[in-house]
């Protein structure tokens, strides 16, 4: 993984290499809102995994593989305690807490269908693909646990002859 600074002055073009190993090339790398955690996801590779960052000194640390395979869309809750992640099927909320591996995986909740990318958006909301179709659906309360967090499948109808697909 290569970390570049960004500042006020532009780009530093000399990155901070962490050695975390393989990353699909299809996929995509979250950061969290506080950015002290990534989680790389990819289809057909695999698990995700959720690494610790140190965005100070652009480094990152393997925490543990969320089991989720086939993993393609991925999410922060705003205050962070929640990931969401998505596979060729469904979307998922692990809680992220506890901090400790084996309750974030007995944490694990499925929601229901998605698949494609996720987005937390301005408004506090995440925002789902759901292939196939020509909607969107919401996750408008992320922060909290499921069933709490108000999963709506279709909960965005886009206009006609318009549909979702993988990426937002």
């Amino acid at each position: 993984l290569k970390a570049f600074e960004i500042t006020s002055s532009g780009l530093n073009k000399m990155p901070v290499t962490s050695a975390i190993g393989f990353l699909s090339p299809v996929g995509i790398i979250k950061v969290s809102p506080n950015r002290k955690k990534l989680v790389a996801c990819g289809y057909g590779s695999g698990y995700a995994v959720l690494y610790d960052f140190d965005p100070a000194a652009g480094t990152a640390t393997k925490t543990m593989n969320l089991s989720i395979v086939s993993s393609y869309g991925a999410s922060f809750s705003p205050d962070n305690s929640k990931i969401y992640l998505t596979n060729i099927d469904s979307i998922y909320q692990f809680d992220l807490s506890s901090g400790v591996p084996s309750a974030i995986l007995a944490s694990k909740k499925t929601l229901g269908e998605a698949y494609g990318q996720t987005k937390l958006a301005p408004d506090g909301k995440i925002y789902f693909t759901v292939f196939g179709t020509n909607a969107l659906g919401v996750i408008p309360n992320p922060d909290l646990p499921a069933p709490g967090c108000g999963y709506v499948n279709n909960a965005i109808m886009l206009d006609s002859g318009t549909g979702a697909s993988l990426g937002l």
